[in-house]
């Protein structure tokens, strides 16, 4: 293939420039995360035309939960086959991990039907890997976007606009706006990934987002801790999880006995573990609940007279 009007660019982004402006930029999978997401998709917007499209993946705490729960319970694991207690985590070599925790892993990925890598890849790249920065929802993308963009569509397609097109003209269109209103009602749809359920009032999808966030703050405190603290701040995690697991089961449970049930499989579990037991690895009703991961996002820019009219 003729790839001679392809002119490749090595540059940390943050120092890139150019005056050129883009009919198509295209980011996947790197803006959630970062220690600025915000920051980023605003330089990462500036490169684009007007009337040009940016095509984005955004990820939030609620879409990524099950994957952040895996990473905690393979930590709880590796906890439970470490060779004596005077060994911790980051002192096994990462192909003793793998032998580890890849039989689960093995097991848990089973059920996703379009699985494409292998397994050590996704538990190198998911669950080993520290998190650090902060996620990126679609409604703070939206938001952040929307001085000068507009949301053209998105995959998983949340979207939906039943206005007439007669009405929806200059800055009266309120893309954005709509937007906003329509995911505010689908977010509890971002944490299982198995069916489409019925909208809820955005009150009741703040109440997810919140109990989420709180789960994944805690899992991820693991990634920065000492290695003399770990193993109680293991258990105190597993604590704290598991009580937020409770409310959340609770919630989901109002519109999907599928999701409550592998939560509270995961809840009883984590009781067990913090009571003394070995984890059980044989979570039936919990290995085949995946979150909606990350989603594509697209974007229009608006032209100087839509802008200015």
């Amino acid at each position: 293939d003729d790839c001679s009007n392809i002119n490749v660019v090595q540059s940390n982004f943050w120092d890139f420039e150019t005056s050129s402006k883009f009919d198509l930029v295209c980011c996947e999978g790197t803006i959630p995360w970062q220690n600025d997401p915000e920051g980023f998709l605003l330089k990462l917007s500036s490169f684009v035309k007007p009337g040009g499209v940016l095509l984005i993946t955004s990820s939030d705490e609620t879409s990524c939960l099950s994957e952040v729960l895996r990473r905690l319970i393979a930590r709880i694991i590796l906890s439970d086959n470490l060779p004596d207690e005077n060994t911790h985590i980051s002192q096994l070599e990462t192909a003793n991990v793998l032998e580890i925790v890849r039989p689960f892993f093995t097991q848990q990925l089973s059920h996703l039907k379009g699985m494409s890598r292998n397994v050590d890849d996704w538990v190198h790249d998911n669950i080993l890997q520290p998190l650090f920065g902060k996620p990126l929802s679609i409604s703070q993308t939206i938001n952040t976007l929307s001085e000068h963009f507009d949301i053209y569509g998105s995959s998983p397609q949340t979207l939906t606009d039943w206005r007439w097109y007669k009405d929806i003209h200059g800055k009266d269109r309120n893309y954005n706006d709509r937007a906003l209103e329509v995911f505010s009602s689908q977010i509890h749809n971002m944490l299982d990934y198995r069916a489409i359920y019925p909208e809820q009032k955005a009150e009741f999808g703040g109440e997810v987002v919140k109990v989420s966030s709180n789960i994944v703050s805690n899992i991820l405190l693991l990634d920065n801790v000492s290695v003399d603290n770990y193993p109680s701040t293991l258990k105190a995690v597993v604590l704290t999880v598991t009580e937020s697991l409770s409310t959340l089961a609770s919630l989901t449970e109002q519109y999907s006995d599928e999701t409550s049930l592998s939560i509270q499989e995961l809840k009883q579990q984590l009781t067990c573990w913090s009571q003394g037991e070995k984890f059980n690895t044989q979570l039936l009703n919990f290995s085949p609940w995946f979150g909606r991961g990350q989603q594509y996002l697209s974007f229009t820019r608006r032209s100087w007279f839509e802008v200015t009219k």
